[in-house]
């Protein structure tokens, strides 16, 4: 449901398709330079040109910002997920770990392909294990959930399929 809420927004303002259309360019335009600002701190200025540039002219993500599909503003919760991460692998106790949840539910909740993405994040948090602040990954894991409530609940009305599907 993340997709139809974050495009409810524009269309309040402007009641047309365009506005949506407007509001994911808009969004994916700021990833760019958020990519910069994050990886500029970890891997200096050349290498946070050039992952920017190549977000930036991706075919893939070029196409994604000018259409109303569900992975529009996936990058942008990519971002704050990288971040969330970087923050945990770097800061001891680190308060940012409750969005390492939180992002990978609204991940979730924009393509299922995002599944893959639970094992690095998994892998991040075993590796600093020792300095994660676990009582924010608990808050963390705990909005996730209450964020994927409406879709947990529809499954369980349903029977569960669309957990079916994803394990077949």
């Amino acid at each position: 449901p993340l997709f139809v809420y974050l495009t409810a927004l524009p269309l309040a303002v402007w009641n047309s398709p365009i506005g949506a259309t407007a509001f994911v360019g808009l969004i994916s335009t700021i990833t760019v330079p958020l990519i910069y600002l994050l990886l500029r701190g970890q891997f200096g200025r050349l290498v946070s040109i050039a992952a920017a540039g190549l977000f930036a002219t991706a075919p893939w993500s070029v196409l994604y910002g000018r259409h109303l599909w569900q992975p529009d503003v996936l990058p942008i919760v990519g971002v704050a997920l990288l971040w969330a991460l970087l923050a945990v692998i770097e800061r001891n106790r680190s308060r940012l770990a409750v969005l390492v949840p939180v992002c990978l539910s609204l991940a979730l909740q924009l393509n299922f392909s995002t599944l893959a993405l639970f094992v690095p994040a998994a892998a991040v948090l075993a590796y600093r294990g020792r300095a994660v602040h676990w009582r924010a990954l608990g808050w963390g894991v705990g909005a996730g959930v209450r964020l994927l409530a409406p879709w947990l609940a529809h499954n369980a009305k349903h029977g569960f399929r669309d957990f079916v599907a994803l394990a077949s």
